[in-house]
């Protein structure tokens, strides 16, 4: 399935995240660009390198966003739905990655989107 959760729904998500002051502390202790996707791909939970990299003010402007989108990948407006959905999204290693740890994770179940 392809399509993203509402901005709401993303919000609870991140909500759920940051009252885990703890999540948000290991999330921090990364020392590269991190973040916390969704099973729609979309970003739940950054580090602050990642938004400190990025030139963001805020985690909030990365919400709901797909890794490639928040990139400003230039294959990400190819697609039908942004980040993952383009021609070239298939060979991109990042979108790979992503997919092979959700799968991993869900058992094989794959992912809520068409490009697999």
């Amino acid at each position: 399935m392809s399509g993203r959760k509402p901005l709401p729904i993303i919000q609870q998500e991140a909500e759920i995240l940051s009252d885990a002051k703890i999540g948000q502390s290991i999330l921090n202790a990364i020392p590269d660009v991190a973040v916390i996707l969704n099973d729609h791909r979309q970003i739940v939970a950054a580090n602050q390198h990642c938004i400190d990299v990025l030139g963001l003010e805020s985690v909030q402007l990365l919400l709901g966003i797909r890794p490639g989108d928040a990139l400003k990948c230039i294959h990400s407006l190819q697609g039908t739905d942004g980040c993952g959905t383009g021609p070239a999204c298939g060979q991109c290693g990042a979108n790979l990655a992503i997919h092979k740890a959700f799968r991993s994770f869900h058992g094989g179940a794959g992912m809520s989107h068409n490009n697999q």
